[in-house]
């Protein structure tokens, strides 16, 4: 094992805390367990210098190696769950079509008309519609598109979840075909039972237009 000391890199230049695995060294209080704190992470991030040695503009996500414990700290200012760096600019996010997978009764039905009723989840998006594999109308005016696919499916594989693989393949083939898509900007797929709120994900589409125009 290196010593704490021999592992090359500067926290002055990372900044602290979090753990950064492309970086050669780490300036988090968890380094010393694993000796690879950076050269002078006992003089930049120590006695609880990790809330202001971040250099200006520095943002990433913050992850944990496998054994190690997440820490709160407390830094005045910051609050947790906000949109990270330049996310919280208002930029123009462009248009967004959203549509579901639903079967033709039972809770996702349900879910469809209630949140038609609130006008959210997939409603709240500049374009929808909804698919099932039977001709149904989850509320007033909203019809499903018929895609002639068995939705029954098993349960299985390493994680024990729905096999519906070859379900949304056929899905995503007839979305292509119908074509909405191409009068917005983005699309999105929206499980009916989904906590799904449009304008938090246009927040961040608006921060990848250069997306738009590769696609373009």
């Amino acid at each position: 094992r290196k010593s704490a000391e021999s592992v090359s890199g500067y926290c002055s230049v990372f900044g602290c805390g979090g753990y950064n695995p492309s970086h050669p060294c780490q300036c988090n209080h968890q380094c010393r367990l694993h000796s690879s704190c950076c050269n002078d992470f006992e003089d930049r991030c120590s006695e609880g210098a990790e809330s202001t040695m971040h250099p200006a503009g520095w943002c990433s996500l913050l992850t944990l190696k496998q054994d190690e414990l997440p820490v709160r700290v407390r830094v005045d200012g910051v609050e947790s769950g906000a949109l990270p760096c330049d996310m919280q600019k208002l930029l123009p996010a462009g248009s967004l079509f959203c549509f579901s997978l639903i079967m033709p009764s039972g809770y996702e039905f349900d879910l469809i008309r209630l949140q038609h009723r609130e006008f959210t989840g997939i409603f709240d998006c500049d374009g929808h519609k909804i698919y099932s594999n039977h001709s149904a109308s989850p509320a007033p005016g909203v019809h499903t598109a018929v895609i002639d696919v068995n939705l029954d499916c098993e349960m299985g594989g390493e994680f024990g979840t729905w096999l519906n693989t070859p379900i949304f393949l056929k899905v995503w083939r007839r979305v292509f075909q119908d074509g909405d898509y191409r009068s917005f900007s983005w699309t999105a797929k929206v499980d009916a039972d989904c906590v799904f709120v449009p304008d938090i994900l246009r927040n961040i589409l608006a921060h990848h237009a250069a997306a738009l125009v590769q696609a373009d």
